[in-house]
């Protein structure tokens, strides 16, 4: 690992070290209703299998949403903070069925051997340096076993374009209004990725768009109050793609504002 990217982690690490006891109440709780409605629609495509690995696992909420379909099942995190949340929230630790590692993932990649099924890696992207993504993709590539599926989801720059009126006033409205000011982003290194990180860059390694699905909506990140339902076709959701690659796929998503069509495979 070269020394920026050993100083950008390091950042990172302090930074989750600030924010882990509050991270689910600002960013996991407003999402869930979002969040349900964005992989609702991935969940017929996620096979069981015999293992996922959750690269970037935080406080481990695609282990308890997908952990349970495979016989065994990794999340890897640099922060020791987060991981002790994750500990707590993902039953299958207990039972011996999911394994918790602290390691930056890329030095997990390149010392451990072993095909997963599903990799996930939600949410975590947009906190490498840019120069690292390719090194992702190459690692990862070599870490699904033949009928193996990678799925993404990042926040995507949008190049300034605003959601439509009423996703705009959904948020306004929301939970995540008032809690994104608990969270001290000037302090984080975190940011938006461009889109081609998504839809182009995994083509570089072999992987082929198979499917896009998409909902309208701004990060969805600020869905809505408890119970509540926004206005029409409003729900925030991220954008999803489905690539595949020599028999190895990738669910690709991004949390971009504008509406996105859903193509065909």
């Amino acid at each position: 690992m070269n020394e920026h990217w050993k100083e950008h982690f390091e950042h990172d690490i302090a930074f989750h070290r600030k924010t882990a006891a509050i991270y689910d109440h600002v960013n996991t709780e407003p999402r869930l209703l979002a969040n349900d409605l964005l992989f609702a629609r991935l969940d017929r495509r996620i096979a069981k299998g015999r293992a996922m690995l959750d690269l970037g696992c935080g406080t481990g909420q695609m282990l308890v949403r997908y952990g349970t379909r495979f016989e065994r099942c990794v999340g890897v995190d640099h922060s020791a903070d987060m991981l002790a949340i994750a500990r707590t929230r993902v039953p299958a630790v207990a039972s011996g069925h999911c394994a918790l590692v602290q390691s930056e993932f890329f030095e997990f990649l390149e010392t451990d051997h072993e095909r997963r099924s599903l990799v996930t890696c939600v949410g975590c992207l947009h906190h490498l340096p840019v120069d690292a993504f390719d090194v992702f993709f190459r690692l990862v590539r070599d870490h699904l076993s033949l009928h193996g599926q990678l799925l993404l989801a990042e926040p995507v720059a949008t190049g300034g374009a605003m959601p439509p009126p009423a996703v705009a006033n959904w948020n306004a409205r929301s939970v995540m209004a008032t809690r994104a000011a608990l969270m001290p982003m000037e302090e984080s290194h975190e940011a938006p990725i461009g889109a081609d990180v998504l839809l182009r860059r995994p083509e570089g390694f072999g992987f082929r768009r198979v499917a896009r699905l998409a909902r309208m909506g701004d990060v969805p990140a600020r869905p809505a109050r408890h119970g509540a339902r926004p206005p029409g076709d409003a729900i925030p959701a991220r954008p999803l793609r489905l690539h595949r690659q020599r028999g190895r796929r990738v669910v690709a998503g991004d949390l971009s504002p504008v509406p996105h069509g859903v193509l065909p495979g």
